[in-house]
């Protein structure tokens, strides 16, 4: 799980400030809601809409310059899970990339899908489709104080569970899953287990090969600090090769053997050519002309954290969230921190209540915005508070900045 070691330095980041985290607009510690992009990323899809605008070239000659940016990003995000490019499909978001595998899944009355009921509220849109017109049961995992255990997932299945969908880095508590225990579990089991990683992914390393797990997701706009617009869908095969597409576009397809310029040219073709399925991540891809400037910007966030070094990223991440803890609980708060306090299931996601409840809350929310301190405030199924998520880019000093406006907040203001 988590690595542990060097601490955080106090007035050093890991690589070149954000955009939008410059000290004449504040200490920025909300990146589990928005990882604005650096300016290398700001730079990339600059560049690449210009160039499209003034490359001296025919329009088909951009297009597929513009493919080959998708194949670079599918690169990148396979270099940085430890993966194989052909099981990385592009989406949308966390939200596109589930629909698509649960829209795609074979189900039948009588089945059931597991989720957390502190899961993002997509884990089960997704499938109420199918729940209205297959008859498949939605079933919760009960959760307390923002951990569900891998007991509960235990207690909620049963030889009926088609899918388990779940967070691996829970968007309120932080509470980190052990996705190997969760696996083993399932195994010899008709069942998947596909992971939402947006609160991961950027932050904490994540290794695919030889896991139990059969989907993991994520939209590049937190952590991984890619513009809107743009994640990623990790496959496993055998998930694939069950997958039944609803449509399919010209890029869910094999590329003809002449290659597509050749293709678009040959007066023999028709709109009822035959064409053979990708068996890659491309089959879950939107079938259409790729969004292939929100591709430029991932692939440019991920070349950023991968040359900044993600083993580096998680220990500055881990470390700044433990000093936060350790701030809090001096400040008498470390019993209103959601999650565990096993350090194992700790990510870069800190969220605390206070005496008082939501009222007070939010009056500290205020007075961290006005303090130039950017927090969120957020909650679900009995757990939240203020919730802090710092990033390679932060510093202790931010941290200290946090911690002292807490302080004095409870100094002048304590209930009861």
């Amino acid at each position: 799980m988590g690595v542990r070691g060097r601490g955080a330095r106090r007035h050093e980041r890991l690589g070149p400030t954000l955009a939008t985290d410059a000290r004449s607009v504040g200490r920025y510690l909300d990146h589990a809601c928005l990882g604005p992009p650096s300016e290398a990323t700001v730079r990339a899809v600059e560049e690449a809409v210009r160039a499209l605008r003034t490359t001296p070239s025919p329009g088909t000659d951009r297009t597929i310059a513009a493919l080959r940016e998708t194949e670079r990003a599918r690169e990148r995000v396979a270099a940085l899970l430890e993966a194989h490019p052909e099981d990385v499909s592009l989406v949308d978001s966390t939200t596109h990339g589930l629909g698509v595998i649960a829209a795609g899944m074979t189900l039948h009355p009588g089945d059931n899908v597991v989720v957390p009921d502190m899961d993002f509220m997509s884990a089960t849109l997704v499938w109420r489709p199918a729940e209205a017109e297959r008859g498949i049961e939605l079933r919760p995992v009960p959760s307390e104080q923002g951990v569900a255990s891998v007991d509960a997932f235990a207690h909620t299945i049963d030889e009926r569970t088609r899918a388990v969908v779940v967070s691996v880095v829970q968007e309120i508590s932080g509470y980190r899953v052990d996705l190997e225990a969760l696996g083993t579990m399932l195994e010899g089991r008709d069942t998947v287990l596909l992971v939402d990683g947006i609160q991961e992914a950027g932050a904490l390393r994540r290794d695919l090969a030889n896991r139990p797990v059969d989907a993991y997701i994520a939209g590049g706009h937190k952590w991984l600090s890619s513009p809107y617009g743009m994640g990623f869908a990790w496959t496993h095969p055998r998930l694939r090769d069950r997958h039944r597409s609803s449509y399919l576009g010209y890029t869910n397809v094999e590329e003809p053997a002449p290659g597509w310029g050749r293709y678009l040219q040959d007066r023999h073709r028709t709109a009822f050519d035959r064409h053979a399925a990708r068996s890659s991540g491309g089959l879950l891809e939107s079938g259409g002309t790729p969004d292939w400037i929100g591709a430029v910007g991932l692939r440019a966030a991920v070349d950023e954290l991968l040359a900044r070094g993600p083993a580096d990223v998680e220990r500055h991440v881990l470390a700044l969230a433990s000093q936060l803890r350790t701030g809090l609980a001096r400040i008498g708060l470390g019993e209103r921190i959601a999650g565990s306090g096993d350090p194992m299931t700790h990510s870069g996601i800190v969220t605390f209540g206070l005496p008082g409840g939501e009222i007070r809350e939010r009056q500290l929310y205020d007075e961290l915005t006005r303090s130039g301190i950017y927090v969120s405030l957020r909650a679900i199924a009995g757990t939240g508070g203020i919730r802090v998520s710092p990033h390679a880019t932060n510093t202790a000093d931010d941290i200290d900045a946090l911690l002292e406006v807490v302080r004095e907040y409870r100094r002048r203001d304590r209930p009861g």
